[in-house]
């Protein structure tokens, strides 16, 4: 796992230019069997860039951030751990944010699942062989407004009001 763990990382903050060193932290949540889920974090100019690791799943996601790093990579592994043990996440899919104070202070009541090319073009064609298997996942933090908007139109609906406020899907 830690061969894995450390080719994901490198693999996913390769595809940004000038990324710093790579910091880990552990949570841990009410499993059971002690299961820490771990994610991972570097900065860019004034981004973070926050990954998920899996445990048990074929699920990794990643957000880019300007909020505090530690605060990110508590809410990815809260979604890494209802990926793996309450429901598989897939694109498009949303997850509620209620049990971060921190998410919802910022007015976030949500995390949608896109695809990374969203943000860094040819993402998902730049998989490697080692990580087709794999899904990658850009994390984008909504408000309950944009939740709302997904639930009742649909996912092109929320992403065309994206478009159309040209909102920065940076958090």
């Amino acid at each position: 796992m830690d061969n894995f763990r450390n080719e994901l990382i490198k693999f996913i903050f390769s595809k940004f230019s000038t990324v710093n060193d790579v910091f880990f932290e552990e949570y841990s949540f009410q499993r059971g069997d002690g299961t820490f889920y771990e994610t991972a974090y570097s900065t860019m100019e004034d981004l973070n860039i926050v990954a998920s690791i899996p445990n048990d799943s074929k699920n990794s996601f990643i957000c880019i951030s300007k909020s505090a790093p530690s605060e990110v990579c508590k809410i990815l592994s809260s979604i890494q751990h209802y990926n793996e043990d309450v429901s598989k996440l897939g694109y498009g899919h949303t997850v509620p944010l209620s049990t971060s104070s921190y998410a919802v202070d910022r007015g976030w009541s949500s995390a949608l699942m896109l695809t990374p090319d969203v943000l860094i073009d040819n993402f998902e064609s730049s998989l490697e062989n080692k990580f087709k298997n794999n899904n990658i996942y850009l994390v984008v933090f909504l408000t309950e407004l944009e939740h709302a908007m997904k639930v009742n139109k649909g996912l092109d609906s929320v992403l065309d009001y994206f478009e159309d406020i040209e909102k920065d899907i940076t958090v």
